[in-house]
C-alpha cells in the first residue's frame, strides 16, 4: 500500500480498506520494532507491513493539510506512504521516548513537503529554496530593511555570503515564504521548504542520542535547550511552535528562530564531535 493511483473512486475504496486496519497500542508498536529492527529477514518485513497498515489512515490525515498545493490527493498519500515506510524502519521507541505516530509525522510531511516542492509551477531548485528559508529565518534578517549585513547573516546560518547575496536579491520572483498555507493551518507555504530540523532528526536516528544529549547541554542556552527537547519530543511528546511559544511567552515565528539559531550550533558541535564533513546546502 505504498501508492495510491487512479480516480475518485480508487481513493473511495482505498480509505474504505485501510480504515478496517485496527489500531496499534503502544507495547504493539514496541513490539513491532523490535522485530523490524533485530529480526528475522521474513519476521522483519512482516512486522514492517503490520506498523505501516495499521498508521495509514495518519497519512491521510496528514495529507489534508496539504491539499492547498498542486498535487492531487492520491498524489499526497503516495508521497506521504513514502514517508511513512522511512519512520517504520527508523523508529526506536527507547531512543525518541515517544509514539510511532508522533515520530511518524515528522517524516510523512517531510516526504510531502518535497512531492509538493517538486511540483510547484516555478520550479524551485532544493538548494535554493532551502537557502532562502534560512536566509529569511535568520535572527538579523529584517523584512523592513532596505539593506541587510549580508556577512552577518550568513554567519547566522552557515552559508556563503554570494548564497546569502543571491538568495536576497531573487527572493520575491523565487518565492513568497509568508503567505497562508491554506485557511486556519497555521502553516506559511515556506513549511513545503525541508528545515533544518529534519536534517536534525537524521542526524538522531543516526547517532549516538546520548551525544545528541550531550552536544545540546554543551552549547545551548537553558532556553535554546527547552525549545529543542520540546520540538524533538526528547523528554515527551513533539511540541507545536505554538505550545513552546505559549510556555516561553514568545511569538511561534521567535520560537522558530530560536530553535534554527540552536540547530545551527548543533549542527556544528555535533560534526566536531563525529568529525563529520556537514557541509550546509
Amino acid at each position: 500500500m505504498s501508492a495510491v493511483s487512479g480516480g475518485t473512486q480508487y481513493l473511495d475504496n482505498y480509505l474504505n480498506e485501510i480504515g478496517k486496519v485496527s489500531l496499534l497500542t503502544a507495547a504493539e508498536e514496541i513490539k513491532l520494532s523490535s522485530a523490524i529492527r533485530e529480526g528475522p529477514e521474513d519476521e522483519s518485513a512482516r512486522a514492517e507491513i503490520r506498523l505501516i497498515e495499521a498508521n495509514l489512515r495518519l497519512v491521510v490525515s496528514v495529507a489534508k493539510r496539504w491539499q492547498h498545493t498542486q498535487l492531487t490527493m492520491e498524489e499526497l498519500i503516495s508521497a506521504g506512504n513514502e514517508g511513512l515506510q522511512i519512520a517504520a524502519r527508523k523508529y526506536n521507541p527507547q531512543g525518541f521516548n515517544t509514539r510511532f505516530s508522533t515520530y511518524a509525522t515528522l517524516w510523512i510531511e517531510q516526504a510531502i513537503r518535497m512531492a509538493a516542492n517538486r511540483a510547484h509551477t516555478v520550479r524551485i531548485p532544493i538548494r535554493r529554496a532551502t537557502q532562502l528559508h534560512k536566509v529569511l529565518h535568520a535572527p538579523s534578517y529584517d523584512e523592513a530593511a532596505a539593506e541587510h549585513d549580508e556577512h552577518r547573516i550568513a554567519g547566522e546560518v552557515g552559508l556563503k555570503v554570494e548564497a546569502v547575496r543571491h538568495v536576497l536579491k531573487y527572493r520575491v520572483t523565487e518565492v513568497s515564504l509568508d503567505a497562508p498555507a491554506c485557511d486556519g493551518s497555521g502553516e506559511m507555504i515556506g513549511c513545503v521548504i525541508p528545515e533544518e530540523r529534519c536534517s536534525f532528526q537524521e542526524m538522531m536516528d543516526t547517532e549516538d542520542l546520548a551525544v545528541v544529549r550531550q552536544a545540546i547541554a554543551e552549547c545551548l542556552t537553558d532556553r535554546e535547550q527547552f525549545v529543542i527537547r520540546q520540538r524533538f519530543g526528547l523528554d515527551g511528546p513533539v511540541a507545536t511552535l505554538d505550545a513552546v511559544g505559549e510556555q516561553l511567552g514568545r511569538t511561534r515565528e521567535r520560537v522558530r528562530k530560536i530553535e534554527l539559531q540552536a540547530l545551527s550550533r548543533l549542527r556544528q558541535r555535533l560534526g566536531e564531535i563525529f568529525h563529520l564533513t556537514l557541509d550546509p546546502v
